[in-house]
């Protein structure tokens, strides 16, 4: 959730199931990489900031500050985001920390002090990635021309099916 406090402060904030952050820092650091809950926090720390990526209206990186990290079933970490601009134009915003979680997916809000809450899904099929921009509805996706998976092996199978096509013809041909 990124979400606005006051007119000039903003925060993130990343909830999940305790199990899915021990299993990526885990994973990206090693089972055995902290011994303490004071460590593990850290490497949450490090994970969030090493795997999220902000920025607005087509500018440089936002900084994530002050991080808050609540233990718990649900836990949740907050960051103070720096660098936010007064009018807000475009979003663009990754977040690949929890991409080694099977069949992952995560929702972004996006909360103004006005009460708007709008709500946009990353997963696999876009990279965890995603793009707005304001209308004058509110943020809308923008559709980037991006190569996937779903449109290689779409391309792979259309291809072999066209070969063995024309290799069918060539052959009743002779």
């Amino acid at each position: 959730m990124i979400y606005q406090v006051n007119d000039s402060v903003w925060a993130l904030q990343v909830s999940s199931a305790l199990t899915a952050y021990e299993y990526e820092v885990g994973h990206r650091y090693g089972k055995d990489s902290y011994a303490t809950p004071e460590e593990f926090k850290e490497l949450v720390i490090k994970l969030l900031k090493d795997h999220i990526h902000l920025t607005f209206n087509n500018g440089k990186s936002v900084d994530f500050t002050m991080p808050i990290v609540q233990l718990g079933h649900e836990t949740k970490v907050t960051f103070q985001v720096m660098k936010v601009p007064s009018v807000i134009n475009a979003i663009d915003f990754t977040n690949s920390s929890f991409s080694n979680v099977s069949r992952n997916k995560n929702l972004l809000v996006i909360a103004t002090r006005d009460g708007t809450k709008e709500k946009f899904t990353l997963e696999t099929l876009n990279e965890h990635h995603i793009k707005l921009e304001r209308t004058e509805n509110g943020f809308s996706i923008i559709k980037e021309n991006s190569f996937s998976y779903i449109n290689m092996w779409t391309a792979i199978i259309i291809g072999m099916l066209t070969v063995l096509g024309i290799g069918l013809l060539l052959l009743k041909k002779k």
